[in-house]
């Protein structure tokens, strides 16, 4: 695969938070540029009112400043030198690694901890659930009350045939049964 730039939706972002990043580093600006240090008294209210304001020395500022440029020089000299005099190029990602840097290319195996530990167990217990559950009982159940359902509306539709004779005899029949229930009870 070839190198490419990041689609734009990484990229503006990235691009925000860089000028933002850029613009915050100047409210704490150090005392020795005499430029007002807009967080000085950022923690005034929250550690109390003894709160006193300490300046470092400025030779400790200056060795601060003079350490960052010389650290940033250094590194700009060896990638300069690493990636464009030597022209070296990232290994591909299949050459055999040693153990750290496999650990860190698979992202210290979270992502298979994770599938062993809870996406596996759940998907067994998914699928243990559907095949027995759901399936096995639930539309077992409802399919079975169906066809009972259909069986005996089957039946009962003959009792509705329009014949009043049938309709008297029925009614008798009930009312027997009704008289012979009070007599028992």
């Amino acid at each position: 695969t070839h190198l490419h730039e990041s689609p734009a939706v990484m990229t503006i972002p990235l691009m925000v938070l860089a000028v933002l990043a850029t613009f915050g580093g100047f409210l704490g600006i150090p005392e020795i540029f005499h430029a007002p240090h807009y967080l000085s008294e950022f923690l005034k209210n929250i550690v109390g009112y003894n709160y006193n304001h300490v300046t470092p020395l400025e030779s400790f500022e200056w060795k601060l400043v003079i350490t960052s440029i010389i650290g940033l020089v250094v590194i700009i000299i060896l990638a300069r030198n690493y990636y464009i005099s030597k022209k070296t190029v990232p290994e591909a990602d299949n050459v055999e690694q040693g153990f750290m840097p496999r650990l860190v290319s698979n992202k210290y195996y979270i992502d298979e901890l994770y599938a062993s530990v809870i996406t596996k167990p759940l998907d067994k217990i998914s699928a243990f659930s559907f095949k027995n559950i759901e399936t096995g009982f639930i539309d077992r159940a409802v399919n079975n009350l169906g066809t009972v359902l259909n069986s005996t509306s089957s039946l009962l539709k003959n009792i509705q045939s329009g014949n009043i004779g049938f309709y008297i005899f029925s009614m008798v029949i009930g009312i027997i049964l009704i008289l012979l229930f009070n007599l028992v009870m």
